[in-house]
């Protein structure tokens, strides 16, 4: 059985938020966690890698809570990349 390298759970965690449906394209570490099926420690410690080498941002979206008040969760999504003008 091949075992899971960091690289490959970093590499999970930038392919879940790049696909969620949110229209800010974040997801809380609930969500993370679910989508990934690891732990939410887990979906933590891989965020503050992603965080600090600015891959992954942190933003508050509008969540629906089981009561059906709207709340501003922190959430994560993918940073925005500055875009590069290229000269030939």
């Amino acid at each position: 059985m091949r075992s899971i390298t960091e690289a490959d759970l970093l590499a999970q965690v930038e392919t879940a938020l790049g696909d969620t449906a949110d229209p800010e394209g974040a997801m809380s570490v609930k969500e993370l966690s679910r989508a990934l099926d690891i732990p939410a420690e887990r979906v933590r410690d891989r965020l503050k890698e992603l965080i600090e080498q600015e891959v992954v941002e942190v933003c508050r979206v509008p969540r629906t809570t089981m009561t059906g008040t709207i709340s501003r969760r922190l959430c994560y999504r993918l940073a925005k990349q500055p875009e590069r003008n290229e000269t030939v």
